[in-house]
């Protein structure tokens, strides 16, 4: 029965052991939402340079969908933090962004042309991996041990 003092501290033996095969579809993954995470980042940046240039004009709607975009990046990166350390609460926000963004992306290309349609093509690209890689990982039951159900 572990004590107080070591409630909520891992060591190396508590660490789950990865198939190899599990271990290159979770690096993926990860590798793609961190991408996307990195993308949603520069796109805030961009619009509070654009609210910085353009003075108030557009200052609430600059704020907002900076502060949103900061908000998922951010919700990308602890869902990815869950993934790689077996935790499956963090499959399903993941799993759920790649279908939006995969969604979004096919809309776009529907009206866009020139390199707004290429950015689309790149998002559905990235959404499109990251999800096949998500899932294979899950339908080949090869996750670490931890991320089983605790039964005791």
């Amino acid at each position: 029965m572990p004590n107080h003092r070591t409630r909520g501290v891992e060591s190396a033996a508590d660490r789950p052991e990865v198939a190899p095969r599990a271990g290159a579809f979770r690096t993926v993954a990860l590798v793609m939402v961190m991408l996307e995470a990195l993308a949603l980042v520069a796109v805030a940046g961009r619009w509070l340079v654009e609210v910085v240039a353009a003075g108030s004009r557009n200052l609430a709607v600059g704020l907002f969908v900076a502060a949103f975009c900061l908000g998922v990046a951010a919700m990308l990166v602890v869902a990815a933090r869950a993934v790689l350390r077996g935790r499956r609460g963090g499959r399903s926000p993941l799993v759920a962004w790649q279908l939006l963004q995969g969604a979004t992306s096919v809309a776009v290309l529907q009206a866009a042309q020139g390199p707004v349609a290429a950015v689309a093509w790149v998002a559905l690209g990235v959404a499109t991996a990251a999800l096949v890689a998500l899932l294979t990982m899950m339908a080949t039951g090869s996750e670490p041990a931890s991320a089983a159900p605790l039964v005791r």
